[in-house]
């Protein structure tokens, strides 16, 4: 049987944390972490989706926004459940008002950098280019050369810090496993090496997906009006653009040998150059113990013998 033939473990996607990697099946997600002294912690926890419980939600779109939402919610819990495992002392460990100012704070900053600043940065060139201001589209175009720029900017000199640049290598060791997984080899060390940090169906091209749809989802709001009216109106599209974003890289991961789908995902690989690093072995050991973890799970819930 192939491995993505078993239910439950069709597509299984992950993503680094603090010294670790996390995964997730249908039903589960697991948590591997190299702590302080050198072992790795597993944890693994029980996973029911919200499209699960509520089936209409299932619509194309639509679930790519609830999707995110969840998604977005246990990335930050497994996150910053790795921050505090990896501190030795007590006192170091994040309080739960911290964490909600850390998670208030890091959506105000997504959205101020990513949204406002670009829109900010496109009514000046609009005030000063005549051109731009006649033109819906050039004024978009304008704001989206923007949007990217930011961002590229931001990962760029966020993998300059060597806390972001481990977990980078996080992230590589979990496409790697993946990687192996999705190719029916043994999840080991040795198998993994060899495979690519970069992975089509990575968060990272995902973004890379939005920002681009952005451009023309946001042509929608007039460029006529004042820049805090305009951002008023751009902020409730981000869930929509989200949940097209989603369904880009659904199709992505199904035509991912086609040549014009090569095209629409090269992008977002050449981003991944940035966020993901050569792991070494260590990290590459954590990323294959949170799948080979989240595999076992998933088996034993459809009562399939477990040999990894």
């Amino acid at each position: 049987m192939n491995n993505k033939d078993i239910k439950g473990l069709e597509t299984v996607g992950g993503q680094a944390i603090m010294e670790g990697v996390m995964m997730k099946s249908a039903h589960f997600y697991a948590t591997s972490i190299r702590l302080p002294n050198g072992t790795i912690e597993t944890e693994v926890h029980p996973f029911r989706s919200i499209l699960e419980k509520h089936p209409f939600l299932k619509k194309p779109v639509l679930r790519g926004i609830f999707l995110l939402f969840e998604t977005m919610i246990l990335g930050i819990k497994t996150l910053l459940h790795s921050a505090n495992k990896t501190q030795e002392k007590e006192e170091d460990k994040l309080t739960t008002w911290q964490t909600v100012w850390i998670l208030i704070v890091s959506i105000s900053m997504s959205v101020g950098l990513f949204v406002l600043l670009p829109l900010l940065l496109t009514y000046l060139v609009k005030w000063a280019v005549t051109l731009v201001d006649q033109s819906s589209i050039l004024f978009n175009l304008v704001d989206g050369i923007f949007k990217i720029s930011v961002f590229l900017a931001y990962v760029y000199f966020a993998s300059l810090m060597p806390e972001i640049a481990r977990v980078f290598q996080y992230h590589g060791a979990e496409h790697k496993s993946i990687w192996t997984w999705e190719s029916d080899k043994e999840l080991t060390v040795d198998k993994a090496r060899p495979y690519t940090t970069l992975h089509p169906r990575c968060g990272t091209s995902f973004l890379v997906f939005v920002l681009v749809i952005s451009v023309f989802i946001f042509s929608l709001v007039p460029t006529n009006l004042p820049w805090y009216v305009n951002f008023f109106w751009r902020v409730p599209l981000i869930p929509v653009i989200a949940g097209i974003g989603y369904e880009v890289l659904k199709a992505s991961a199904r035509y991912s040998c086609s040549w014009w789908m090569k095209i629409l995902i090269w992008p977002g690989l050449q981003v991944q150059r940035i966020t993901t690093k050569q792991p070494d072995d260590s990290q590459l050991e954590v990323g294959l113990e949170s799948l080979k973890a989240v595999i076992k799970a998933e088996k034993g819930y459809n009562n399939i013998e477990t040999s990894l």
